[in-house]
């Protein structure tokens, strides 16, 4: 039993720290996590923890994305069986996390690791600014013909900017804790300035305004206080004064930018997809597939819907979308009901940086991209986790 728990513990780190960096190196740590896990309870049954309600919204998930196969044609059939087994991992991955993530002790040395980890990523990072590419994977640095953005050694951006919207309040949370002068707290502060500084260099609008979303929603609905709202906004936007800056999240707002042109356009191929089939869906895994069927004949892109919600109504129908908004709603209501924090535990950080990932997912490949939907269902059971520990 305690072999298997240490392995657990050990996976997860594992799979953790090697997330932004490798892939493989998290289809390891995760699938050996899920597998000493139900190992151990098959050999030593425990009872779970209470998690009646999201037990059931994602049973009922997983029956509308088997509903959704009735759309699937016998040439897709076994890319829709690897969707569904990609979905039946996540949701495992969250019922593991939740799990363990009761003992206090190993969320604080899964935060530990995850900020180790960012801050090399973050480092990283500057040096593909610097020299053009990162040291990790040679990936070079992003020109999409506006500015040079980071994006470290993930694929995107994107991507990198979805990472710093857990980070940040995470490493604000643990800031807090050692807010008295010290080493460490002087420490707290320097990474915190460099993953602010390393999201403003991805130049991603959709995380800059989702973290400033996620920021006021835990000011006006945990908080309830306005106030403090302005406090945070007037130095923050100070930080977009600069012309560069101001350019990329202010002046290219316009209909007629590209990334919101294509997004637009995707969006509207989306909605013929639903509109095809808006109950049970076009079938799990084929929004890329069948994305062809529906576009213009001149429209040469095959890729996401830039939308997470969109894409999964697209493939699961109303019920699948439904039944995958449901539990986070009903988590999110739970943690701005209950009792006023005295400080800023990792449940207020998780919930700052969930509401902000969650923001970010309208516009974004958010649930279908390998790294960014694995960081997701890792701290969703941690915050689900520190959410049931403070209810009791």
């Amino acid at each position: 039993m305690r072999f298997l728990r240490q392995l657990s513990h050990w996976s997860l780190w594992f799979a953790v720290g090697f997330l932004p960096f490798s892939k493989s190196g998290a289809e390891i740590g995760v699938a050996v996590l899920i597998a000493s896990w139900l190992t151990g309870k098959i050999l030593y049954p425990q009872k779970l923890i209470e998690s009646l309600p999201f037990r059931m919204f994602y049973l009922l998930f997983l029956g509308a994305v088997l509903l959704s196969f009735i759309s699937v044609t016998p040439q897709d059939f076994w890319t829709a069986v690897r969707g569904l087994v990609k979905w039946v991992k996540y949701l495992t991955l969250f019922f593991v996390c939740q799990d363990l993530f009761q003992d206090k002790k190993l969320t604080d040395r899964t935060i530990k690791v995850f900020a180790v980890s960012m801050l090399l990523l973050t480092i990283n990072g500057f040096y593909q600014m610097l020299s053009g590419e990162d040291w990790i994977k040679h990936y070079s640095v992003d020109i999409p013909g506006r500015l040079i953005r980071m994006r470290s050694s993930l694929q995107s951006p994107n991507d990198l900017s979805t990472f710093y919207l857990l980070a940040l309040p995470l490493a604000f949370s643990t800031w807090i804790e050692h807010r008295r002068w010290s080493i460490s707290s002087a420490s707290w502060v320097v990474i915190l300035l460099l993953f602010f500084t390393a999201l403003i260099m991805t130049l991603s609008r959709s995380a800059f305004f989702a973290f400033l979303f996620g920021v006021c929603f835990y000011f006006l609905f945990r908080l309830r206080k306005p106030i403090y709202l302005a406090l945070f906004l007037i130095p923050a936007l100070g930080f977009i004064i600069p012309g560069i800056l101001r350019e990329n999240f202010f002046e290219s707002l316009r209909h007629t930018d590209q990334t919101i042109v294509e997004r637009i356009e995707f969006w509207k191929i989306s909605w013929k997809m639903i509109l095809e089939h808006p109950w049970i869906g076009n079938g799990i895994n084929l929004y890329v597939r069948k994305f062809a069927s529906f576009a213009p004949l001149e429209e040469t892109y095959r890729g996401y819907a830039h939308n997470a919600y969109l894409q999964i109504w697209c493939e699961t129908g109303l019920f699948g979308l439904l039944f995958f908004i449901l539990p986070l709603g009903f988590a999110i209501f739970r943690a701005i009901r209950t009792k006023k924090p005295d400080g800023f535990g990792y449940q207020e950080a998780l919930l700052v940086g969930m509401v902000a990932y969650l923001a970010q997912a309208f516009f974004d490949t958010h649930f279908f991209a390998m790294q960014v939907t694995f960081l997701f269902w890792i701290f969703w059971g941690m915050f689900v986790s520190q959410l049931k520990n403070s209810e009791r």
